[in-house]
C-alpha cells in the first residue's frame, strides 16, 4: 500500500475541522451583528445604531395621537400636513435625546405607533396613499411626502 498519499480518515478529520470552524465562525458573526444599523436611503450614510435590547418597547395607543381620516373634503395638502404633525410626535418620543442627523419615518411607522390611521385618496376612497416624512435635526425641518396612486404625489417622492 502506497502510504505517501492523504487517505479517507484524513479527508474526513479535515472536513469535519473546517465544518466545526465555520459553525463557530458563523456564531461569532451572529452574536457580533446583533445591533441593527438604521441608514438613510438617499446617502446610505449611518444614521443611528439601535441594540434591539434598547429598543422601545410596543407603547399603548395614547388618546392624544393624531388620527388621520380623511373625508372626500380634505386636501392633499392637509394630509401632509398631518403627516408632519404625527412626525413631530414620533421624533418627540423616540430621537429627543440623540444625535440622528436626519431621519425618514414612513407612514408604515406612524400607523404601527398609533399616531396615524391609514391614509386614502380623498377623490377616490379605492385608492391608498403612500407617504412617509424626512426629518433634520440641524434645523429642525419636517419634509413630508405623499403619493396617492396616479392622482397625487408630492415633488421629489
Amino acid at each position: 500500500m502506497n502510504n505517501k498519499g492523504w487517505g479517507m480518515s484524513d479527508l474526513l478529520w479535515i472536513l469535519s475541522v473546517i465544518g466545526v470552524s465555520l459553525v463557530l465562525v458563523s456564531v461569532l458573526i451572529k452574536v457580533s451583528f446583533k445591533e441593527t444599523s438604521i441608514t438613510n436611503e438617499f446617502d446610505d450614510s449611518k444614521i443611528e445604531t439601535v441594540k434591539p435590547e434598547e429598543a422601545p418597547e410596543e407603547l399603548e395607543p395614547e388618546e392624544d395621537n393624531i388620527e388621520i381620516e380623511v373625508s372626500d373634503n380634505d386636501s392633499y395638502i392637509e394630509m401632509e400636513q398631518l403627516l408632519k404633525s404625527a412626525a413631530e410626535e414620533y421624533v418627540t418620543k423616540y430621537y429627543s435625546d440623540s444625535s440622528v442627523t436626519s431621519v425618514t419615518i414612513s407612514l408604515n411607522e406612524l400607523e404601527q405607533e398609533a399616531l396615524v390611521s391609514s391614509l386614502y385618496d380623498p377623490n377616490d376612497s379605492s385608492i391608498s396613499c403612500d407617504g412617509y416624512v424626512i426629518y433634520t435635526s440641524e434645523n429642525k425641518s419636517y419634509q413630508p411626502y405623499l403619493k396617492c396612486g396616479s392622482n397625487y404625489q408630492t415633488s421629489g417622492y
